[in-house]
């Protein structure tokens, strides 16, 4: 996530980058869609958050819709803080 761009993997177990291969092969997960997020800060006090929405999915070597990569590309934009206070809640299951 430091190149603050999406992460499609479409088969996690053939992902050299991956880590916890047995962790999700004993969850049957086989694929993921991470999107970097970036929360401002509320206050002054407070600091800017930063972290990634990983998304996983059971299908195998899985193809990545045009909905899923417009999706990304609404949470990377920033659209996230808009969907929010629109009352919008989106669930990816």
């Amino acid at each position: 996530m430091k190149t603050h761009r999406s992460y499609f993997v479409p088969n996690i177990l053939k992902e050299e980058k991956y880590k916890n291969k047995e962790r999700v092969q004993e969850k049957g997960i086989h694929s993921m869609l991470a999107v970097p997020v970036s929360l401002p800060r509320f206050s002054l006090r407070d600091v800017d958050t930063e972290g990634a929405l990983q998304i996983y999915y059971r299908e195998e070597d899985k193809i990545f819709t045009p909905l899923e990569v417009r999706l990304q590309r609404c949470f990377r934009g920033g659209s996230v803080m808009s969907l929010l206070e629109d009352g919008l809640w989106i669930f990816i299951n």
